[in-house]
């Protein structure tokens, strides 16, 4: 990112479609700017815009255990508890995988109520 500001003028515009940002971020930032665009943007239409850091998340989920559920919202914990357990204590890469697209569905949700669909 090189100007902020416009930035956030287009997590801003883009919020007024029906679009889902999610940004990775790979190796170990610094990553303060992305995780203020996913947190700090009051003007948005909706939340748009997801920031996972690789590395963090990566190391968070060591093999053969569960996804911490602080990163799932409480409602895709609740619909998909069984199937997160099974599915990330067996792999590490579904984990990353729900971990960047968790808020997905509660995106759509919001976008389908504005009208955008």
């Amino acid at each position: 990112v090189t100007n902020r500001a416009e930035t956030e003028k287009a997590i801003i515009e883009a919020s007024k479609h029906p679009i889902s940002i999610v940004v990775i971020g790979v190796g170990d930032g610094p990553w303060e700017m992305m995780q203020s665009f996913d947190d700090e943007i009051p003007e948005r239409m909706f939340d748009n815009f997801q920031f996972v850091p690789f590395d963090k998340t990566m190391k968070s989920i060591p093999a053969g255990q569960v996804a911490p559920s602080c990163h799932l919202p409480a409602l895709v914990a609740a619909r998909r508890a069984l199937l997160t357990r099974v599915v990330l204590a067996q792999d590490p890469d579904a984990a990353f995988a729900t971990a960047a697209l968790m808020e997905i569905p509660e995106q759509y949700k919001l976008i389908c109520g504005l009208g955008y669909l």
